[in-house]
């Protein structure tokens, strides 16, 4: 069960946030990298920066909403230490 709530967030950074038209549709998109060990870093700093000068809404649309990054990750959370959650059982 570990293994597989491992996969899932893992697999979240490969996974398409807002439409397809979408500019910023990718984690890497927005200059956000994985790495081999899981964690999230900046991997494109210029990319970053020219999005929160440029638009800074487009950063916050792709980490807020119901569809966003964050909401993804706090699901696959919740599954594990959520009151109805693996960690509970």
């Amino acid at each position: 069960s570990m293994r597989t709530t491992l996969s899932r967030l893992r697999s979240l950074s490969g996974n398409l946030y807002g439409s397809a038209s979408d500019a910023t549709k990718y984690l890497s998109d927005i200059g956000i990298k994985i790495g081999t060990d899981g964690t999230l870093s900046i991997g494109n700093k210029d990319t970053l920066k020219s999005l929160l000068e440029s638009d800074p809404a487009k950063v916050s649309k792709f980490f807020s909403g119901s569809d966003s990054f964050a909401a993804q990750v706090s699901s696959v959370v919740s599954d594990v230490v959520g009151s109805t959650g693996l960690a509970q059982s």
